[in-house]
């Protein structure tokens, strides 16, 4: 075997691992997401609200990482003579919108907290928050040996 086909075979069983790992991390968010957005309605917390569209964001952009990440395993061909490896930036430049998108919608909904005062449902809040602590922490030993560009910034 020489080197050159070790290291490939080497970096697609790192790239199968990152998919796998981001799917977990997927299904994680997506299901805080929820949780947030439905404790935030119904508790009336903003911060809860604005968490779970931060988790949505995070849902998405791990979606788009993973399909980005499938599509840069794929070799050679005639039409990219390089392979696909630039879809994985493409991925981390595109999340990195949907990230900042994310934050100005958050900024909007604090901006019009502002104006009113409403009865938050503390338990409610404490008992999501720490499922959502909990979750990150779930979500951090999944990624933490991640070695791609996606990866690194979940």
């Amino acid at each position: 075997m020489n080197k050159d086909t070790h290291n490939y075979n080497h970096e697609h069983e790192h790239k199968s691992k990152n998919i796998s790992n981001m799917l977990k991390s997927l299904v994680l968010n997506l299901f805080l997401a929820i949780i947030e957005l439905l404790g935030g309605i119904f508790s009336s917390s903003g911060a809860l609200l604005s968490n779970g569209i931060h988790d949505m964001g995070d849902a998405s952009i791990l979606l788009f990482s993973t399909i980005m990440e499938k599509k840069s395993i794929k070799g050679v061909s005639d039409k990219y003579t390089y392979g696909y490896r630039r879809f994985a930036v493409l991925g981390a430049i595109i999340n990195l919108i949907v990230l900042f998108l994310g934050g100005i919608l958050i900024i909007i909904l604090a901006i019009k907290s502002l104006n009113g005062t409403h009865q938050i449902n503390n338990l409610s809040v404490m008992i999501i928050s720490f499922i959502g602590f909990l979750v990150n922490v779930a979500g951090t030993f999944i990624m933490k040996n991640d070695d791609d560009i996606n990866g690194k910034q979940i």
